[in-house]
C-alpha cells in the first residue's frame, strides 16, 4: 500500500536517523504554526462560550485543586469536557487581571496555549502522515499544510476552540499509538504480547482523554480501517483494542447527544426552510470549496434558506461529492496514500456533517480541524508522486526540489489568509461583522451582528442594524427579539415590550425572550405580570437559572417569602454554585436576622470566589450580627487591604472595632472617613461618642468645626458645633451658635439640649428644671426615636454619659435620664426611672415632676390602646 518499499526492521543507526527526522518534522510543523497563527495572540475573548466556560465560570475563574476535581464530575450545559475546562483553569491561575475590562482577565495566555497545542497537533499530523505513507517528504508536507490552512484559525483564535484542539491532539495520539512506529511490526503486522498490551493501554488512555475533550466519533473506525489495510488485526488482542475504543466512542457519543438535547441545542426540522439533505450538501460544499480556495470562511455559517434539492446549489454539492468519491476510486490502486487520505477525510467529517442537520448552522470551521488531515494527506501524496516523476525524468541534484514552488504557491496565500482571518476573532463585534459580510441576505446574520452590538453595549447601533433588517424581513421573530433587547438596554421600556411581544407571536416559547419581557414589565411597574410570565416559563423549562433567581428575588420582595425561597433553592438544585441564588438567600436571611443561615450561603460564594468583595462585605456584616465580631473584623481587614479607600468597609469595621472596645483603631477609621467624606454624618457622630467617653472634649470641637468649614453653616452642622462648644467649656459660644439656628429647623431641639447639659454640670436644679420644662410637651415622647433622628439621641446620650458620677446618680440626674429615655421613645424604661424617683422618701420638685411624667406616659399609653383596632377572636 505504500509508495516505497521498507524493510521489516531497521539498524540502530537508521533508527536514530528516523528519530532525528521525526524531531525535524515536528520542529518544521511547529515553526509553520507560529508563522501562520501568531496574529491570533492579540485577540480577546468573545461572547457566548468564552463567557460560559472561561471568564464567568465560577469553577474555572477561581483556580484550585478542589475546583479542578469538581470540574471532572460536572456537565456544563450540553458539554462534558473536563480537560479543556481544567486547562482554562490553569490559564486563569497565571493570567493578568484586568479589573476594568469587560472580561476581567487578559486573554493572551489562553491564545498562546491554543497556538502551542496547534503546533503540537501539526507535529503529530506530520508524524502520522509519515507513519501512514512511510515517506518523510509526505509527513513534512502534511505538517506544513496542517499548520497553515485557514480552516485552523477558528479553533486556534477562539479561546473555546481549545476543546477541538485538545480533542484532536489526543485523537492523533490515539491513531499513532494504534498504528505503532514504522519499524515495530513483523511481516504480518503483529508485535510481541508485551508490545500489544502497551499499545492497547496507551491507545485506550489517549482515547479516553480525547473523549474528555471533544467527542470525535470516527477516530476508532479510522484507526481500525488503517490497521485492517495493513493486516495488523489478525491477533485477538488487536481486535479487542479496537472494540474497546469503539465502545468508549459509543458511550461518549451517547452522552453528548443526550446532553445536547436536554440543554435545548437540538432543534426540530420545522425550524428550517430546507431539508436535512440540502443542509448536508451545502455544508459539504462549504468544506470542499474552502479547502481549495478559503475566501469565504466565516465564524458562523447560516443554514440554507428555502433551497430545493433540485436547485443549482444542491446540484453543485452533489457534483463535488461525486468528484471526491471518483477521485478516491481512481487513487485506490494508483496512489494508495491519497486514497487513504480521502477515506480518512470522509470518515472523520461524517459525524460532523450530521450535526448541522439538527443545529442552527450549515457548517463550522472547527469541525474541519481534524478531518482536514485526510485532504492534506491526499494532496501531499499527489505532490510527492509528481515530484518523484519529475526527479526520475530530470535527475535533479536536490531531491524534491520540484516541491518548493507548488508548496510556496499553496502555503503563502494560506498564511496571508490566516493573518486576515485572525482579525475576525479580535472581539465579538468583529467576529459577527464577518458573518454579516459573508451572508448579507441571511436574517440570522443580521441577528447575530445585532446581538454582538448589544453585547458590546451599543444598543443604538443594534437598533439601526435591526431596523434595516426588519425592513426586509418584517416579521422575523429573532430580529424582533433582538430589537426588544436593544430597546431594553437603551431604557425604552414601552418599545421593548412591543418588540418582544411581537417576537413571541412567532416563537411563543422562546425562553430568553420571555425572560427579557418579564424584566421589561418589571421596569414598567407591572411586576405581577412579570411574575406570571416567569412562573409559566419555569413550568416549561424548570432549569432556566436566570428566571429562577429573578423570580425568587421578586417573590421575596413582594412578601411571598416561602415561594421566593423555594425558587432560589430550586436554582441551587440546578446549579449548586449559583452566586445569585446564594446571595439572594443570604440577603433574605439577614433581613430576618437569621445570621447563621446567611453566613452559610455567603461562605458558599466566598469559597468559590475569594475575590468577591460584595459577598465578603455582606459576610462580615452577617458575622457581626451573629456575634462573631472578631471574625468579621478579620474579613474587613482583608477587604481593606485590597481597597484602602472603600468608605463603606471602613465604616463597618470601625463600628465592629468600637463594639469590642478597640476604640483606638475605630477612631483611626472614623477620622479617615470624616476627612475623606465630611458629608457623611455617621463617622462624626461615632467620633463624638468615642471622644465623649474619653472626655476629649476639645477634640470633639475640632471635628465639628471642621465639618462646619467643609459643608458650611446650617441647622445640622450648627447644632453639632454647639455641643462641641458646650462640652469643651465654651458655653457662651454654644448659646450664640444655638441662636443662629432657625426656630422651625428640626435640629434646634438638639442644640437646646445643650442648656440642659450646662445646668446639669453646674448642678443648677432650677435651670435644669426650666430647660427640661421648655423642651417638654405631650408630643415630647419619641422625638428622637425615628431612624433618621437617632443620631441626635446618640450625641445627647454620649454627652450626658460624660457628666460626673455624682450628677448622674442624683435625683436630678436620674430625672434627666428619664426625660432622655422618653425623648428616645423608650417609654417603659423612662417609666421605671420616674417611678424609682417617686418611691423614694424625698418629696421635692423632682418627685412632682416625675409624677407628672408618669401620668402623661400612662395617658398616652391608654390613648394608643383605645385607638388601636380590636383583634378578632376565634
Amino acid at each position: 500500500m505504500s509508495e516505497s518499499p521498507t524493510t521489516s526492521s531497521l539498524p540502530t543507526a537508521a533508527a536514530r536517523l528516523h528519530r532525528r527526522a521525526g524531531v525535524l518534522l515536528s520542529l518544521c510543523a511547529a515553526a509553520a504554526t507560529i508563522l501562520a497563527t501568531h496574529a491570533t495572540l492579540t485577540a480577546g475573548f468573545t461572547s457566548g462560550d468564552d463567557q460560559r466556560f472561561v471568564t464567568e465560570h465560577l469553577l474555572v475563574a477561581r483556580p484550585s485543586l478542589s475546583h479542578a476535581i469538581e470540574l471532572m464530575t460536572t456537565v456544563h450545559g450540553d458539554l462534558y469536557q473536563p480537560l479543556p475546562m481544567i486547562s482554562f483553569q490553569l490559564n486563569q491561575a497565571f493570567a493578568d487581571r484586568l479589573p476594568n475590562s469587560r472580561f476581567g482577565v487578559s486573554a493572551y495566555g489562553f491564545h498562546l496555549t491554543n497556538v502551542v497545542i496547534h503546533a503540537i497537533n501539526a507535529a503529530l499530523a506530520a508524524l502520522l502522515a509519515w507513519r501512514i505513507s512511510r515517506r518523510m517528504a509526505i509527513g513534512l508536507l502534511v505538517g506544513l499544510l496542517f499548520a497553515c490552512h485557514p480552516f485552523t484559525i477558528e479553533p486556534v483564535a477562539w479561546v473555546s476552540g481549545r476543546m477541538m484542539l485538545l480533542g484532536a491532539m489526543f485523537s492523533l495520539l490515539t491513531l499513532l499509538i494504534c498504528l505503532g512506529p514504522i519499524s515495530s511490526r513483523n511481516d504480518r503486522g503483529e508485535g510481541s504480547a508485551h508490545a500489544q498490551f502497551a499499545q492497547t493501554i496507551g491507545a485506550v488512555s489517549c482515547w479516553i482523554a480525547a473523549l474528555l475533550c471533544k467527542v470525535l466519533p470516527a477516530v476508532p473506525f479510522a484507526a481500525a480501517w488503517i490497521a485492517f489495510r495493513e493486516n495488523a488485526m489478525s491477533a485477538w488482542k488487536s481486535k479487542l483494542r479496537y472494540l474497546t475504543l469503539i465502545l468508549l466512542m459509543a458511550a461518549g457519543a451517547g452522552l453528548a447527544a443526550y446532553t445536547s438535547r436536554v440543554a435545548g441545542f437540538v432543534t426540530d426540522d420545522s425550524e428550517f426552510a430546507s431539508t436535512p439533505v440540502v443542509r448536508f450538501l451545502c455544508g459539504a460544499r462549504y468544506y470542499l470549496e474552502n479547502y481549495i480556495y478559503p475566501a469565504t470562511l466565516s465564524p458562523w455559517v447560516p443554514p440554507p434558506n428555502d433551497v430545493p434539492l433540485g436547485s443549482l446549489t444542491s446540484l453543485v454539492g452533489i457534483g463535488e461529492i461525486a468528484l471526491l468519491f471518483f477521485a478516491a476510486l481512481l487513487l485506490r490502486k494508483r496512489l494508495p496514500t491519497g486514497y487513504i487520505g480521502i477515506v480518512l477525510f470522509v470518515l472523520l467529517l461524517a459525524p460532523f456533517m450530521a450535526a448541522p442537520a439538527a443545529r442552527r448552522f450549515a457548517a463550522a470551521d472547527r469541525y474541519m480541524y481534524l478531518p482536514i488531515f485526510g485532504l492534506h494527506l491526499a494532496l501531499a501524496a499527489a505532490l510527492v508522486r509528481a515530484s518523484d516523476w519529475l526527479n526520475r525524468r530530470f535527475t535533479p541534484s536536490m531531491p524534491h526540489r520540484f516541491l518548493v514552488l507548488p508548496m510556496l504557491v499553496i502555503l503563502l496565500p494560506w498564511i496571508l489568509r490566516c493573518w486576515s482571518q485572525s482579525q475576525f476573532w479580535k472581539d465579538t463585534v468583529s467576529r459577527d461583522a464577518r458573518v454579516l459580510a459573508m451572508y448579507p441576505d441571511e436574517p440570522l446574520a443580521h441577528y447575530e451582528y445585532a446581538k454582538a452590538l448589544n453585547f458590546d453595549d451599543r444598543p443604538n447601533d443594534a437598533m439601526r442594524v435591526l431596523t434595516d433588517a426588519l425592513g426586509r424581513w418584517p416579521n422575523n421573530p429573532r430580529l424582533l427579539a433582538q430589537l426588544g433587547e436593544a430597546y431594553r438596554q437603551a431604557g425604552d421600556w414601552r418599545s421593548a415590550e412591543q418588540a418582544l411581544r411581537q417576537a413571541l407571536k412567532g416563537m411563543p416559547r422562546h425562553s430568553t425572550t420571555l425572560y427579557h419581557l418579564a424584566l421589561v414589565l418589571d421596569q414598567l411597574q407591572r411586576r405581577a405580570e412579570a411574575i406570571d410570565i416567569l412562573t409559566t416559563l419555569i413550568q416549561s423549562r424548570p432549569g432556566f437559572l436566570p428566571a429562577l433567581t429573578t423570580l425568587g428575588r421578586w417573590r421575596i420582595e413582594a412578601g411571598d417569602t416561602t415561594a421566593g425561597v423555594e425558587a432560589l433553592e430550586d436554582a441551587l438544585r440546578v446549579n449548586p454554585n449559583s452566586r445569585t441564588a446564594h446571595f439572594e438567600l443570604a440577603r433574605h436571611f439577614m433581613s430576618q436576622s437569621r445570621w447563621q443561615e446567611a453566613i452559610d450561603h455567603l461562605k458558599c460564594i466566598t469559597r468559590l470566589s475569594e475575590d468577591d468583595a460584595q459577598a465578603q462585605f455582606q459576610l462580615a456584616i452577617a458575622l457581626s450580627g451573629a456575634g462573631h465580631t472578631a471574625e468579621a473584623i478579620a474579613v474587613y481587614d482583608r477587604l481593606i487591604e485590597k481597597d484602602e479607600s472603600n468608605i463603606a468597609i471602613r465604616l463597618n469595621r470601625a463600628s465592629a472595632l468600637a463594639f469590642i472596645g478597640n476604640t483606638d483603631r475605630a477612631e483611626q477609621d472614623y477620622i479617615y472617613i470624616a476627612t475623606e467624606r465630611p458629608d457623611l454624618l455617621e463617622p462624626f457622630v461615632a467620633l463624638h461618642e468615642i471622644l465623649a467617653e474619653q472626655r476629649r472634649f476639645d477634640r470633639i470641637l475640632e471635628f465639628w468645626q471642621f465639618r462646619v468649614e467643609s459643608l458650611g453653616a446650617n441647622g445640622e452642622t450648627l447644632a453639632c458645633l454647639a455641643w462641641g462648644q458646650m462640652l469643651s467649656g465654651r458655653m457662651r459660644a454654644a448659646e450664640e451658635t444655638t441662636s443662629r439656628i432657625s426656630h422651625d429647623d428640626e435640629n434646634l431641639r438638639l442644640a437646646q439640649w445643650t442648656t440642659v447639659y450646662r445646668a446639669a454640670i453646674e448642678k443648677d436644679d432650677s435651670g435644669l428644671a426650666k430647660g427640661l420644662g421648655e423642651l417638654a410637651s405631650n408630643d415630647f415622647i419619641g422625638e428622637f426615636a425615628s431612624p433618621e433622628a437617632r443620631w441626635r439621641f446618640r450625641i445627647i446620650e454620649s454627652s450626658m454619659a460624660a457628666l460626673p458620677r455624682d450628677v448622674k446618680q442624683s435625683r436630678a440626674g436620674r430625672y434627666l435620664l428619664g426625660c432622655l429615655l422618653l425623648e428616645a421613645g423608650q417609654r417603659d424604661s423612662a417609666l421605671i426611672a420616674f417611678k424609682a424617683i417617686t418611691h423614694e422618701a424625698a418629696d421635692d420638685q423632682w418627685t412632682a415632676a416625675s409624677r407628672s411624667r408618669i401620668k402623661s406616659i400612662e395617658a398616652s399609653a391608654r390613648e394608643s390602646t383605645t385607638s388601636s383596632p380590636a383583634m378578632p377572636t376565634n
